[in-house]
């Protein structure tokens, strides 16, 4: 049977999947995440998927571009987390209605709203994003449909899901991280699954101790 396919969530990146069993996360939520880099190989190639669309989804699609995060606050009804990231720097900030979702994007380079996100995603760049918690999943219902496709682990206090997603136009797989917190539904996009997970984490420890 063949799997579905499994990209970002995220509305303008498409569908994505989504969860299933995995046990418990077995290491702390604080601190580096020590992962393993797990590779699914059970992957749909672009070539093959039925979704395939020439659309190609830019990083300020179906969004306002905002000044930055005091504007951010002003749009959505929650306080936005921001994420710490050492190596790369805040480049780009949208607002999307529809979702009331704020979309925080990090780069080594500057960035422009009508960048295309794979493009942005292989090069190094990651979205964390967040919205409402009722307008997402939460990770036992991501790993359900994920199944070994997905992998359990702590951000903070809370369970958070890590998917290994389907192959992009360029070939690219990203892993996508997601949770949520009571309040926030998130998720993380990068092509290196520790990245997401330790910006997720920054959100809600205080050290990397």
């Amino acid at each position: 049977m063949r799997k579905l396919a499994i990209t970002a969530i995220i509305t303008v990146a498409g569908c994505v999947a989504p969860a299933g069993g995995a046990g418990p996360a077995t290491e702390p939520g604080c601190g580096p995440a020590v992962i393993p880099r797990f590779v699914d190989d059970s992957f749909v190639p672009f070539a093959e998927r039925r979704t395939q669309s020439v659309w190609i989804p830019t990083l300020g699609e179906s969004g306002e571009i905002l000044s930055g995060l005091t504007a951010a606050t002003e749009r959505v009804p929650f306080r936005v987390l921001v994420p710490k990231v050492p190596t790369l720097k805040m480049g780009l900030v949208v607002f999307r209605p529809a979702e009331d979702q704020v979309a925080l994007y990090y780069a080594s380079n500057d960035l422009s709203s009508t960048d295309p996100l794979d493009v942005f995603l292989a090069g190094g760049g990651l979205l964390v994003a967040q919205q409402p918690a009722q307008k997402g999943r939460d990770a036992a219902t991501v790993l359900e449909f994920a199944g070994d496709r997905g992998t359990r682990v702590a951000v903070g206090p809370h369970d958070a899901a890590v998917i290994h997603g389907d192959p992009g136009r360029n070939g690219e797989r990203m892993y996508d991280v997601y949770w949520t917190d009571g309040e926030r539904f998130n998720f993380a996009i990068s092509r290196d699954a520790l990245v997401a997970i330790d910006a997720a984490r920054s959100m809600y420890c205080t050290s990397a101790e």
